[in-house]
C-alpha cells in the first residue's frame, strides 16, 4: 500500500490512519528503551522518562504481537503536551503491524513534558490486547543555556482600581493554538481565572472568567477532557470541595462549567487516565477531608460522582503523576501536610491506586513535581517542604519503592516547586517558590539526581509559585513567577549559549514560524509567517488526503509576511496550512467551520 504525502491524525479526532506494510525506520538507541516494559511492549521511543527528546521527532511503540488496525484510532491513542496540549500528526503502522509510529504535525514546545497513552481497547490480531493500557512520558529537549535567569518584566494581574485578589497558581498552555504558551492565573480572593494571551513572548491585557461557588481557587492542570482536540483546564477550589472544568475552543476563549463536587477542600489536583479507557480522569488531594477523590471521565468531559481513595496520610495536600516502576501505568505521588510524608500509590490501569511505599520529609510537603531526576528511566518526586525551609528530593528505585529523601536548603517557607531542564544539559533542574523570603530559588541538577543550590531571584513580597516554559519560543526554558501578595507576574528570561547559525548562501531559505488566526475560522483565516531571510516561499493549503487545494503564494517574500485564505466551495473540516522553502517546511492544522 502506498503512503499519501500527507495524512493527519488527531489525538482529539481521528482524521486518517495510514498503514505501511513492512516499512522500516531506524531507531535511535540513545532515546529508545527496551527494558522494564510490559509483556506486550518491547520498546518505546523516546524512552520512558527521557530528558532531551527532539521537538519534532517520531514517537514509536514496538509491540510483541501485530495490532488490529481498526483498534488504533483517536479514542485509543493519544499524545498530550503539558503546554502545547493535544497533539496532531500522522499515524503509521509498520513492521507487520507490530510498530505504531506517530509523526507530530507541529513541533512540541521546548522543555515540556509529553505523555503518550494507549488505551485498553487496542487489540492484537489474536484477540488479546493491552488490558491495562500503556502510558509513558518524556521531556522535550531545551537549548543549552546559562543557568542564571534575568528579570525582564513585572505585569499586574489586577484590573484597574482593584485591590488584593491573591493570585496563586499558573498554567502556561497554548489555548489559541498559535504555537506560543499563554498563561492562565487562578485568583483566590476574586474567585476567577485570568487569561493572558502570549503576544510574541509578551503578555498584556487579560480576560476574566468567574468561578461560581468557588472559594480560594488555585490548584490546576491541563487536559483535553472532552476530546475535541482543544486544550482545557481543571481547577480545584482550595476553600471548598469544588472542581471546575474550563473548556477551551481553540481560539483562546474558555467556558467554565458547573462545579464538580469532591469533599473537603481541593488543595491538589492531578490528571491521568486511571482506568486506561482513553480519556483523562482527575484525582484531587482534599486537605480538610484527609483523603483523595477520583473523578472518572465519562469520555465526553462529564464526570461520575466522586470516588474516595485512601491517600494513607493526614491532610493530603498535593499530588504528582509519573511512572515510578516502569510498567507503562501512571502512578501517583501524594504529599500529606499533616503527617509530613510522601506516599507512592501504584496504578493498576483498571482504576486502582494502591499504596506501595511512603517516606517522611523535613518540613511538610506543600506541593510536588514528578520527573526522572537521576536519569534511570523511572519517575522521581520533589517536594516544597514549607515550614522546613527545604526542598526534598525523593527518588524511586524502579520497583515501586522510595529511597530516603535528600534535602536542600531553600528560601523561607517554600510552597511551590517545578522541574525543567533550565540549562539544557539533559537533566532536570528545579525551582522553588519561597513565600516568606519573597524569592525564587534555582537548583542545578548535577546529572545524577543530586542538586546544587545556584541562586535566588527576588519577588516583590511573596514567592508564591513559578513555572518553567519557553515563553519567547527561543528554544530554552524561561521562568514565570507569581507574587500572590502584590498580584504580579514576574517574567525571567534564560539566555541561550550561542546562537544557531543560518547558511547565508543563495537558496538558503528556512521558514522560522507560522501562525494562523482565528483558528478555528468560519470565513477567512490570516496566515502570518516569518523566514530567516528574504527569499522565495510557497504558501499551500492541503486537505487531509495530502492534496493541494489552494496555492496562496509562490515567489519572493519579505522576512515577515501575511496572507489570507478564504475557502471557496470547500467543505468544512481540517486543512493543513504549509510554508515551504526549498526542502524546509512548517505546517499547521487549521479548522474550517463555516
Amino acid at each position: 500500500m502506498t503512503i499519501p504525502e500527507t495524512g493527519i491524525f488527531s489525538t482529539g479526532w481521528l482524521l486518517l490512519l495510514t498503514i505501511a506494510i513492512n516499512a522500516t525506520i531506524d531507531i535511535d538507541r540513545s532515546i529508545a528503551q527496551e527494558s522494564n516494559l510490559t509483556s506486550n511492549v518491547s520498546a518505546v521511543t523516546p524512552g520512558q522518562s527521557l530528558v532531551g527528546a527532539p521537538a519534532d521527532g517520531a514517537i514509536t511503540i514496538d509491540l510483541v504481537l501485530p495490532v488490529d488496525p481498526v483498534s488504533v484510532r483517536a479514542e485509543t491513542f493519544r499524545v498530550f503536551g503539558r503546554w502545547s496540549g493535544p497533539a496532531m500528526g500522522i499515524l503509521y503502522l509498520e513492521e507487520a503491524d507490530t510498530r505504531i509510529r506517530f509523526e507530530p504535525a507541529e513541533p512540541f514546545f521546548a522543555g515540556e513534558t509529553i505523555t503518550v497513552s494507549l488505551s485498553d481497547s487496542i487489540r492484537f490480531t489474536d484477540g488479546s490486547g493491552l488490558e491495562s493500557g500503556f502510558s509513558w512520558s518524556f521531556w522535550i529537549e531545551a537549548a543549552p543555556a546559562i543557568l542564571a535567569v534575568r528579570e525582564v518584566a513585572r505585569i499586574p494581574i489586577r484590573q484597574q482600581g482593584e485591590s488584593f485578589i491573591q493570585s496563586y497558581g499558573a498554567y502556561a498552555g497554548d489555548f489559541n493554538d498559535d504555537g506560543w504558551s499563554d498563561l492562565v492565573i487562578p485568583n483566590e480572593q476574586s474567585r476567577d481565572l485570568r487569561v493572558f494571551m502570549n503576544q510574541q513572548g509578551a503578555y498584556a491585557d487579560f480576560e476574566v472568567y468567574p468561578l461560581p461557588s468557588s472559594l480560594v481557587p488555585s490548584t490546576n492542570e491541563g487536559g483535553d477532557f472532552n476530546r475535541d482536540g482543544f486544550l482545557d483546564l481543571a481547577v480545584g477550589s482550595g476553600g471548598n470541595e469544588n472542581v471546575y472544568i474550563a473548556t477551551g475552543d481553540g481560539t483562546g476563549a474558555l467556558s467554565v462549567g458547573s462545579p464538580l463536587a469532591t469533599d473537603g477542600n481541593v488543595r491538589g489536583l492531578c490528571v491521568l487516565d486511571v482506568d486506561a479507557d482513553g480519556d483523562e480522569d482527575i484525582v484531587t488531594a482534599s486537605r480538610a477531608a484527609s483523603s483523595l477523590y477520583l473523578l472518572v471521565n465519562n469520555g465526553d468531559g462529564t464526570f461520575r460522582n466522586r470516588i474516595p481513595v485512601d491517600g494513607h496520610g493526614d491532610q493530603e495536600t498535593s499530588c504528582a503523576v509519573g511512572d515510578a516502576n516502569g510498567d507503562g501505568i501512571m502512578d501517583l505521588f501524594v504529599g500529606s501536610l499533616g503527617s509530613g510524608h510522601i506516599a507512592l500509590l501504584l496504578g493498576n490501569g483498571r482504576g486502582g491506586l494502591n499504596l506501595s511505599d511512603r517516606v517522611t520529609i523535613e518540613g511538610r510537603p506543600w506541593m510536588l513535581a514528578a520527573g526522572d531526576v537521576d536519569l534511570d528511566g523511572f519517575a522521581d518526586v520533589v517536594a516544597a517542604g514549607s515550614d522546613g525551609d527545604v526542598v526534598a528530593v525523593v527518588r524511586s528505585d524502579g520497583r515501586g519503592l522510595l529511597e530516603n529523601p535528600e534535602h536542600y536548603a531553600a528560601g523561607l517557607f517554600p510552597l511551590a516547586i517545578d522541574l525543567g531542564d533550565i540549562d539544557g544539559d539533559g537533566d532536570l533542574d528545579m525551582v522553588s517558590s519561597n513565600f516568606r523570603s519573597s524569592n525564587f530559588t534555582v537548583f542545578e541538577n548535577l546529572g545524577d539526581g543530586t542538586f546544587r543550590r545556584d541562586r535566588s531571584y527576588r519577588a516583590a513580597r511573596a514567592g508564591s509559585c513559578a513555572i518553567l516554559h519557553d515563553r519567547d519560543n527561543d528554544g530554552d526554558l524561561d521562568l514565570t513567577g507569581v507574587d500572590e501578595l502584590e498580584d504580579l507576574l514576574i517574567l525571567f528570561d534564560t539566555d541561550a549559549i550561542g546562537t544557531a547559525s543560518v547558511d547565508e548562501s543563495p537558496g538558503s531559505i528556512i521558514p522560522a514560524s507560522l501562525t494562523a488566526w482565528p483558528n478555528p475560522f468560519s470565513e477567512q483565516i490570516v496566515l502570518r509567517y516569518r523566514s530567516h531571510r528574504p527569499a522565495g516561499v510557497r504558501i499551500l493549503i492541503y486537505d487531509i488526503l495530502g492534496r493541494v487545494v489552494s496555492v496562496l503564494h509562490d515567489g519572493p517574500s519579505p522576512p515577515d509576511s501575511e496572507t489570507a485564505w478564504i475557502p471557496s466551495s470547500l467543505p468544512a473540516g481540517v486543512y493543513i496550512a504549509t510554508v515551504e522553502a526549498g526542502e524546509h517546511r512548517i505546517s499547521k492544522p487549521v479548522f474550517y467551520r463555516p
